[in-house]
């Protein structure tokens, strides 16, 4: 399977679950947001999306944790 070429946003978000290991979806939105202006903060569900887009990419994998998901990168080899 081919991994599409993260956006510069999405690049950001994977930096967090690479430095962390396994991370929620509240963890990186408040990561995401730190020394963010409140309005130029990223909504949970504005995260949560990006998250769904780069697991369909590839990028991340998720399971669930009672009502949290819990992401964590995909290892690909070429």
């Amino acid at each position: 399977m081919a991994v599409e070429t993260p956006s510069d946003r999405e690049l950001e978000a994977l930096k967090i679950p690479w430095e962390r290991g396994e991370v929620t979806v509240r963890d990186l939105a408040d990561a995401m947001n730190a020394g963010v202006t409140p309005k130029d903060q990223l909504a949970y569900t504005t995260v949560l999306s990006l998250l769904q887009v780069m697991e369909q990419k590839g990028l991340v994998g998720h399971r669930r944790v009672g009502k949290a998901y819990v992401l964590s990168l995909i290892h690909i080899s070429e």
